[in-house]
């Protein structure tokens, strides 16, 4: 962790963002998809999610558990919509200036996570 810090902290920002080509928004969507369904850590917080509520101990009707499901997918899909629309909002306003101080903010914020965690396992 604090090895990436250093490496995000005196990162150089680029000029201009990559080029990003696409098919279609429909193949762009599904591939997405199927990429997150098959994300591990996405398959782990589900498994999270339905042991921290007990859903595994007690017998729960298909409604509930479509419930839920319906829930985490769509909340999820409500966190995505609003990041993509503050990203697209402050784009324009993010220059290289700006992106080398969010660098460095990440940086240090990574590199104190990683001493709390190396502190932890010593103290």
């Amino acid at each position: 962790m604090i090895y990436l810090a250093v490496k995000i902290y005196f990162a150089t920002a680029l000029e201009a963002p990559a080029e990003v080509s696409h098919k279609s928004y429909l193949n762009d969507f599904v591939s997405t998809l199927f990429l997150t369904l098959t994300n591990p850590m996405t398959i782990l917080a589900y498994i999270a999610v339905y042991a921290a509520l007990g859903l595994s101990e007690i017998p729960v009707a298909y409604s509930h558990a479509t419930a839920l499901v319906a829930g985490i997918f769509f909340g999820s899909a409500l966190w995505w919509l609003i990041l993509s629309e503050g990203v697209t909002l402050f784009r324009k306003r993010v220059n290289v200036t700006v992106m080398t101080w969010i660098n460095r903010t990440a940086g240090l914020l990574i590199f104190l996570f990683g001493l709390f965690a190396w502190a932890t396992i010593f103290f």
